[in-house]
């Protein structure tokens, strides 16, 4: 037997008969069902259901109501699926919830149109029977619908549904997934263009830094090598002018090898070299191929230190020089009519002098001296030894000057030093704020680079250095204070103001 409810949908039913008539008309007509058969009761024809039809025309048309699929009026096909809870299976149009065609339901669940099941029933006769399951029924039993309608839930569509959701979920936490990556790597590539920002100026910082380091260098090292392209001389002394730009002009032919070098403070195209002969020669950058100036020393003893001096005392046409020679301190002027070089003798009789430092800022000179020894042959030689003497220390001193006029100068103080009895270190002033101007000078017993405050040589600080012993020792301005520069064999040791106690 078929389920007797097929239809999905499902109907509240508000108007409700009394049972007990059914159930004794059904027993009076199951007493009667042999002789309802034979006999035959005319009905009236439905305008729903076709007269010409008759009995097989509307089976035939609930048969095809209750097909799998079918064709509508309009020629349109359709399936049962479609048209379940929406028309009447008799006469297959809507039903209503008023009038004639008003929802009806019968005792086994079958809905239909409530004049077309009175009138279906009305022409069986006896043999009254529900359309689609043939359980037995009577007019009584019709009972009207009064219910909105109420959809049926598919549960294969429902699982899709909940699929769908499932995938919409786990699609959303992808994307927010990615928005936070995205985010979190927008927020890295900020960072790292900052990181990169920093590191282009810390780059740009050092190359300054390395151009700064560059023309920094000062150096008169004892351990002097050789260079193919200077014809075999020994190099004694390097200078370079961080304000001037030098093409690479000469090589300049000398007369003699030179020991010491510098800049003109006061004119950028001039440059000062000091002989191994004791003669001074004055070079123009814009004329190379010989120099302006040759001038004689007092002595035949090497240069080994020279210094221009600042014109602001001087007249600005004459050109005042320093320079030191074992025999002591030697001024020489050029652009006046007093040329020839002179002895300073404010520092005395002190012995050799072995180093010359000047200030222009301050116009502060300290000469160091040695005690002077017998070495045969110290200052005749015409070439240098080949292999550097390292020597020892000794005592000797510091004497401090002062430029107080264009040809004076005034004794501020001596101090007691430890210096080199063979070698000519260097040495240098430094003009720093809040420290005043400190005189900066290797000590050659202990090993370490001493800082002197000035005019009293009080020490204030001792420098450890990693190797001795101490060639040179430059001071420029530079970097927010300056940069304390030591060459010891082969390491360049710099120090910054704030490293100074």
């Amino acid at each position: 037997m078929s389920n007797p409810n097929p239809n999905p949908n499902i109907y509240i039913v508000v108007d409700q008969e009394s049972e007990e008539d059914s159930e004794e008309t059904e027993e009076s007509e199951e007493d009667s069902e042999e002789e309802e058969q034979e006999e035959s009761i005319p009905v009236m024809e439905s305008p729903r259901v076709s007269g010409k039809d008759g009995e097989k025309g509307v089976e035939g048309r609930i048969c095809s109501s209750l097909g799998e699929s079918g064709e509508n009026s309009q020629g349109k096909e359709w399936n049962r699926g479609d048209i379940d809870g929406l028309f009447c299976p008799i006469c297959l149009e809507a039903w209503t919830t008023i009038g004639d065609h008003h929802v009806c339901c019968l005792p086994c669940g079958h809905i239909f149109g409530f004049s077309c099941i009175c009138k279906w029933l009305q022409q069986r006769g006896t043999t009254r029977k529900c359309p689609q399951c043939n359980r037995k029924c009577t007019l009584k039993d019709v009972r009207k619908l009064f219910a909105s309608w109420v959809v049926a839930i598919d549960g294969e569509s429902q699982q899709i549904i909940r699929s769908l959701k499932a995938k919409c979920i786990s699609l959303e936490k992808k994307s927010a997934d990615l928005s936070n990556k995205d985010a979190e790597w927008r927020k890295r590539e900020v960072e790292w263009k900052k990181r990169e920002a920093v590191l282009q100026q810390e780059l740009h910082q050092l190359k300054e830094k390395t151009n700064f380091l560059e023309q920094l260098l000062d150096v008169q090292s004892g351990k002097s090598g050789r260079a193919p392209s200077m014809g075999g001389y020994q190099v004694q002394s390097l200078g370079h002018s961080p304000g001037s730009e030098f093409n690479g002009q000469g090589p300049f032919i000398l007369q003699a090898a030179a020991w010491s070098c510098s800049w003109d403070l006061n004119n950028s195209h001039q440059i000062y070299a000091g002989l191994q002969n004791g003669s001074l020669l004055v070079f123009d950058l814009r004329q190379t191929a010989r120099p302006m100036e040759s001038v004689n020393g007092l002595t035949s003893n090497p240069v080994h230190t020279i210094h221009s001096l600042h014109n602001s005392i001087a007249p600005s046409r004459v050109t005042a020089i320093l320079s030191a020679s074992s025999v002591g301190i030697c001024q020489w002027s050029f652009g006046g009519s007093e040329e020839r070089p002179f002895l300073l003798s404010e520092t005395g009789y002190q012995g050799v002098c072995i180093s010359l430092s000047y200030c222009p800022i301050s116009d502060n000179i300290i000469a160091s001296y040695r005690p002077r020894i017998d070495f045969p042959n110290e200052m005749a030689s015409s070439q240098p030894l080949l292999t550097p003497l390292i020597g020892r220390g000794v005592q000797g001193s510091h004497v401090h000057l002062k430029r107080a006029g264009s040809n004076s100068y005034q004794k501020l103080g001596v101090t007691c030093a430890n210096v080199n009895d063979i070698r000519l270190p260097r040495s240098t002033i430094m003009n720093i704020e809040n420290h005043g101007c400190l005189f900066a000078s290797g000590d050659e017993l202990t090993g370490e680079l001493v800082l002197q405050e000035l005019p009293s040589f009080t020490v204030v600080q001792r420098l450890k250095l990693p190797k001795h012993p101490i060639h040179d020792v430059k001071y420029a301005q530079a970097f927010n204070g300056g940069l304390l520069g030591c060459l010891s064999e082969d390491i360049l040791q710099l120090f910054r103001n704030r490293d100074l106690k």
